[in-house]
């Protein structure tokens, strides 16, 4: 290949990322597919038959970029890609948005650590998307380590993993301090009525998360009491969501009592509960009193 060819694919290379952000808003679908290729050095997508000097000039490339989000949702990484896309957290400061959902293979507990580590560092960051990983408590607890003394991160979906109640009581824990966290997706973990009251715990203390996402678990009565008597004291949560979990009337009483007094909470979801008519007149009595 001549040095007038790879200086054309090198400006076309910069072309792509330099505008990633914008096409991935849009759809852009082929300019992901070449970021991908970078962090999984997949450089036969890259450019088949080039010199291996020629082809690491193509990751050096990315170093001068000012890429400010990643979105590698449901995508195919290769065992390396954690390490690549960390190494290059190290050198890209800018970088606000991370959601490598639902990817292929997930990351799990040996992937949560590595990020977490980035956490630690990070000023930046404000968004953490890593549902569907795989993740156990383990991997929460790192995460929840680095939440304690974390600067930006406002929010964090960790959902559809296996963290339970010990990942819950770590990352409960980590929001006692934490002054940042606005939006915390737990959705979908195995939390029961432990993790739940660790949660309700936090909320006692914590006036800054405004979004609570907490459906699809096995929490049942004294889990969603714990929450209503935190509620009577939080004035900062505005959306909490704790549908498609085991709340019978006892649980569902106490949340309605609880929105009396709670003037902050703006959303409520509570769908596919184990909610009978007097639950329901329950919540109707309640919101009679108050605008939700």
């Amino acid at each position: 290949m001549s040095d007038k060819d790879l200086n054309y694919k090198n400006k076309y290379l910069k072309y792509k990322i330099k505008y990633l952000n914008l096409l991935n808003q849009i759809g852009g679908d082929e300019e992901t597919d070449v970021l991908l290729a970078i962090f999984n050095k997949d450089w036969n997508f890259l450019s088949s038959g080039l010199k291996k000097e020629e082809k690491d000039k193509y990751y050096k490339i990315i170093e001068d970029q000012f890429i400010s989000s990643f979105n590698f949702r449901d995508r195919k990484i290769t065992e390396n890609f954690i390490k690549n896309i960390t190494d290059y957290l190290k050198i890209n400061k800018l970088i606000k948005t991370i959601n490598i959902s639902a990817i292929n293979p997930p990351i799990g507990d040996n992937g949560a650590i590595e990020i977490a580590k980035e956490l630690n560092t990070t000023t930046i960051l404000s968004e953490l998307i890593i549902s569907k990983n795989k993740i156990d408590a383990k991997g929460a607890n790192a995460i929840a380590t680095a939440l304690i003394d974390n600067i930006s991160l406002k929010k964090l979906d960790i959902g559809y993993n296996k963290i339970g109640d010990e990942g819950t009581k770590a990352i409960a824990t980590a929001l006692e301090t934490n002054e940042v966290l606005t939006t915390l997706d737990i959705c979908c973990n195995n939390i029961s009525d432990d993790g739940a009251k660790a949660i309700a715990t936090a909320l006692e203390i914590n006036e800054k998360l405004k979004t609570l996402i907490i459906y699809f678990n096995i929490i049942k009565e004294s889990g969603a009491t714990a929450i209503a008597s935190a509620l009577k004291i939080n004035k900062g949560l505005t959306t909490l969501d704790i549908g498609f979990n085991y709340i019978n009337y006892e649980g569902v009483r106490a949340i309605a009592e609880a929105l009396e007094i709670n003037e902050g909470l703006t959303t409520l979801e509570i769908i596919i509960n184990m909610i009978d008519d007097d639950g329901a007149i329950a919540i109707a009595r309640a919101l009679k009193k108050i605008h939700i």
